[in-house]
């Protein structure tokens, strides 16, 4: 009687401990997925913020445009005034360029659709609208050119902008991205501005092709 208590209790302790065993590795298992899914998310949401922030920088600030003639259409320009807007033009178009990224990803509520023409996959959309926390990122990890002058919006008194910082080419303000489970596909809202009267809005859908995300689908949300 003795001896089949014994089995019997070991038979019980064996289980238990496969038992603990068992949950301990689905517990790894999932710690470790889920820190896996972490650094993807990072690692992409850097590549894309740095591939779209290139991108704006280069097709907004750095393309110099001539102002309209003085006097209206009448005007004929003469070599000096030719001579003088190109010089002022050719001296901005040097000059390093300042660029404000803000380090928050705020989330789009704002629901809006694609056109027809784009193909993307309605529940990748759905989970960007349904995002519910912000996240932030680091503005000096960007790998941005050299060429520019890039600051974290946040470090810049609100109080002094018009003053010290007036000479800031381009504000960048980026949304929280979805991506799908292999991280080749994402959704992010973007909101560039010059000025006051001069920016925009746009929900952007990227894919990652050759290990490169591409902008395959825009939709302008806001035009100032």
């Amino acid at each position: 009687m003795i001896t089949q208590n014994l089995k019997t209790m070991i038979v019980i302790n064996n289980f238990k401990y496969k038992l603990i065993l068992y949950i301990l590795m689905i517990f790894l298992l999932f710690s470790c997925k889920e820190n896996n899914d972490d650094e993807l998310t990072k690692e992409n949401t850097y590549q894309v913020i740095n591939f779209l922030s290139q991108s704006l920088i280069e097709n907004t600030i750095n393309l110099p445009t001539f102002p309209p003639p003085p006097n209206g259409k009448t005007y004929t320009f003469t070599i000096e005034d030719s001579l003088r807007v190109y010089k002022r033009f050719y001296m901005d178009f040097r000059k390093k360029k300042t660029v404000a990224i803000n380090s928050i990803l705020f989330l789009n509520k704002k629901r809006k659709q694609f056109n027809n023409d784009c193909s993307i996959n309605n529940k990748l959309l759905d989970d960007y609208f349904s995002m519910d926390v912000e996240t932030k990122i680091n503005v000096n990890k960007l790998s941005l050119s050299k060429n520019y002058n890039v600051l974290p919006y946040d470090d810049i008194p609100k109080n002094n902008f018009k003053n010290e910082f007036e000479e800031i080419d381009l504000i960048l303000n980026f949304s929280k991205i979805k991506f799908n489970k292999k991280y080749n596909k994402a959704i992010i809202t973007v909101a560039a501005t010059i000025d006051k009267l001069n920016g925009f809005t746009a929900l952007i859908y990227l894919e990652k092709e050759n290990y490169h995300w591409t902008i395959k689908c825009e939709k302008v949300l806001e035009i100032s």
